[in-house]
């Protein structure tokens, strides 16, 4: 039964359909066994296997899979790029994604918007501001629309750099577009806010938030917090902190 098992696995993979029980955990060990056979998966599996461990975090595993595809003779496409510089994204290393992306760049392969917005978050999550700012324009340059995650990619890097001015900027850049912000947005545009303890600013972007429908969620009411926080501490005292936080607590809790 087992030799019957691993025919019908060889047979659907040649088919380029993976198996329900592929994408589980044991998945690694399934398509190695093929490898190891010397039986070439399809290009539409490789890149199954790729974003699978590029979703699970698991970056090493991701370029692992990626060599792997490449000694078997598959020709990566941008799917297969994009799911390893994602990878490294999550993981927060930006240097590592920009060298893929340049050997992607170097096989003749052209990103598309997605792969951007990976470089945008991997330099996101490293609050590389000035580098994001450059893979937007970059993005740009190549006639590729940006889109919303693409702007909250840089809301979120403004955040890290704590630099709410060009929160702003880009903030009104998306809505230059004519894309509306969500609550992602404007939590990453109150953090920024958050981080040099500009509370008008952060309440004033919480009123707008509501006034759009938009419903607050967790995570604005803590980073308004952390906002009070700062304020409190290096501007009014602990005067009105408590009160405010009292407030804001109840909201977070109802």
């Amino acid at each position: 039964s087992k030799y019957v098992c691993v025919c019908a696995t060889i047979w659907r993979l040649r088919d380029g359909i993976l198996p329900t029980c592929c994408l589980q955990p044991q998945m690694s060990r399934k398509l190695q066994s093929l490898v190891t056979a010397r039986i070439t998966p399809s290009v539409t599996v490789f890149n199954m296997c790729l974003t699978e461990a590029s979703r699970n975090g698991d970056a090493l595993q991701c370029e692992q899979w990626f060599r792997r595809m490449v000694w078997s003779g598959s020709a990566p496409d941008v799917i297969s790029y994009t799911s390893l510089i994602s990878s490294f994204a999550r993981a927060g290393d930006p240097d590592r994604a920009e060298r893929w992306f340049k050997k992607m760049q170097l096989n003749g392969v052209q990103p598309n918007v997605i792969t951007l917005n990976s470089m945008l978050d991997a330099c996101a999550k490293r609050g590389r501001l000035g580098p994001a700012e450059w893979w937007f324009h970059f993005m740009e340059d190549s006639n590729l629309e940006p889109n919303q995650v693409s702007f909250c990619a840089l809301l979120n890097a403004c955040a890290k750099a704590q630099n709410p001015k060009r929160a702003q900027v880009w903030f009104d850049k998306m809505l230059g577009y004519r894309i509306a912000a969500d609550i992602v947005a404007y939590n990453a545009f109150i953090a920024a806010c958050a981080g040099q303890a500009n509370v008008a600013k952060a309440e004033e972007l919480l009123t707008e938030a509501r006034a759009t429908c938009l419903s607050p969620d967790l995570v604005t009411y803590n980073t308004l917090l952390h906002a009070w926080a700062r304020s409190a501490t290096q501007q009014e005292g602990q005067s009105m902190f408590p009160g405010k936080m009292h407030i804001f607590a109840l909201h977070v809790c109802f």
